[in-house]
């Protein structure tokens, strides 16, 4: 079951499907009363993850200095330069 952080982080990186979210957006987005920290966030990851065990074609991929996205399939989209 996606918990109120769990979906506002899905349905940000589902918005954003294939481009990658710097942390501090994702952040500001997912909690929005400014209580985040790195940790909470790498948790939220995690639990999400775990969430879509089920959906092998949905997967969070993050790259430092960059963030997170969210990859369908064995589709990638590539970003622009």
């Amino acid at each position: 079951m996606l918990t109120t952080y769990k979906l506002k982080l899905f349905t940000l990186l589902l918005n954003e499907i294939g481009h990658f979210i710097p942390v501090d957006i994702i952040k500001d987005t997912v909690w929005a009363d400014g209580m985040s920290t790195k940790d909470a966030l790498v948790q939220a990851i995690r639990r999400l993850r775990n969430e879509l065990e089920p959906f092998p074609e949905l997967r969070i991929e993050n790259a430092r200095d960059k963030g997170y996205r969210l990859l369908t399939g064995n589709k990638v989209i590539k970003e622009s330069q």
